[in-house]
């Protein structure tokens, strides 16, 4: 009988194993999709000026309203400036680190 439980517990052991491979390549798959969308992102950002539109900007970070975008300028996250087409500009590059910057603070207020 001893055997038998060793046998059953080994078994719900491998049951579980399997279990955890298949979260495992899940999260992999959701890993790799998300490169490849930054991959693709970053191809097409290295061919963009060095000032974005406030539209631009938006679709790269992935922002529904431009007001977040222009209240992360008002907090000094990202440089903001005025066109000659009276539209507002933001920083390449500084839209691209945006992400991080903001992920940075929220570990900090924790």
């Amino acid at each position: 009988m001893g055997i038998l439980k060793e046998l059953e517990k080994t078994l719900q052991s491998l049951i579980d194993a399997q279990k955890e491979l298949e979260q495992i390549k899940k999260e992999q798959q959701a890993q790799s999709r998300e490169l490849f969308e930054l991959k693709r992102q970053l191809a097409e950002v290295s061919v963009l000026p060095k000032w974005i539109p406030t539209s631009k900007a938006c679709e790269i970070l992935g922002i529904k309203k431009s007001d977040t975008l222009k209240g992360y300028a008002k907090r000094g996250l990202v440089e903001m400036r005025l066109g000659h087409d009276h539209r507002n500009y933001f920083l390449r590059d500084q839209v691209m680190e945006l992400p991080e910057k903001l992920f940075e603070l929220q570990n900090q207020k924790q």
